[in-house]
């Protein structure tokens, strides 16, 4: 059975892909509401999640080349309808009120919008290894061994 469970999670593991995004809370609380326009503004804050640039780049929007740099979102409000299967002004709606929230920060650009998710680093960043201290196990051991003389546990125990 063990095995059977390993193919299994290494099955997942290649559909799924090493790439994970860890998805607030508030998006999926806000997915699974029962009022409409909070389960839209959910599908639209993770559309814009999924969205984003994850590196510094360039976009062509409208035949023109736009810079870009990572938790952005470059593109039209048409776009985000278009994707997210919800009404242009809805959309337009739910975008004003993520800036209210501070959720996100919008800028017009020509042709389209600049729409930075506020908080996508610190959701997509790998986390951080712990620092290891100057002082670790090897050297505590090393230390004690010093301090008592350099014995080792061969020497107190008698042979036979």
């Amino acid at each position: 059975m063990k095995d059977y469970c390993a193919e299994n999670e290494k099955n997942a593991s290649d559909i799924f892909g090493s790439a994970f995004l860890t998805v607030p809370r508030f998006i999926l609380d806000q997915l699974f509401s029962e009022n409409l326009p909070v389960r839209q503004g959910g599908w639209l804050h993770l559309l814009l999640f999924a969205g984003c640039f994850y590196a510094d780049g360039h976009v062509r929007l409208n035949d023109r080349m736009v810079s870009c740099r990572k938790g952005e979102f470059v593109g039209t409000q048409a776009q985000l309808a278009r994707l997210s299967g919800i009404n242009v002004s809805t959309v337009n709606r739910l975008l004003r009120q993520m800036a209210d929230k501070k959720l996100i920060t919008m800028n017009r650009i020509p042709g389209g919008t600049r729409i930075r998710v506020n908080g996508y680093v610190n959701f997509t960043a790998a986390p951080e290894k712990p620092k290891v201290e100057e002082n670790t196990l090897a050297d505590q051991l090393k230390a004690a061994k010093k301090q008592f003389g350099g014995r080792q546990m061969d020497d107190d125990v008698s042979t036979c």
